[in-house]
């Protein structure tokens, strides 16, 4: 597998200091990289080096601020789930391969089909 460096600078434009956060294991992102990767990776960051880590005077610059999604408590940002979300439980047996995709998909109408005729009989 070939790195996506494309990724990797869509994602560091916003924040190049996303490189230095640590998940809850205490790794980095450049931690996690596979060992055949290592040259690739280092060519890469060492034609950008001047964007992603750029030469600073605290004494002129002053201290850096910490990054914004940094100092937000986690899981204080939920995202909705997508209106044509699966349940937890398809999620569950497709996942185990106890369901097929289409088995979802029939699933998902009989469900879509039940909340219809639901909502008719309470109207």
């Amino acid at each position: 597998d070939k790195p996506h460096f494309g990724v990797v600078d869509i994602l560091t434009a916003k924040d190049s200091r996303m490189f230095s956060l640590k998940d809850v294991n205490g790794k980095t992102p450049l931690d996690c990289i596979p060992m055949q990767q290592w040259h690739a990776w280092i060519d890469f960051l060492y034609v950008r080096r001047d964007m992603y880590w750029p030469r600073r005077l605290v004494r002129v610059d002053g201290q850096e601020e910490p990054p914004p999604l940094s100092v937000e408590l986690p899981n204080s940002r939920p995202l909705p789930d997508p209106e044509s979300a699966l349940t937890i439980d398809l999620a569950g047996l497709l996942v185990s391969g106890d369901i097929t995709p289409e088995g979802v998909a029939e699933q998902k109408k009989e469900e879509d089909a039940e909340v219809v005729s639901t909502d008719d009989s309470s109207a």
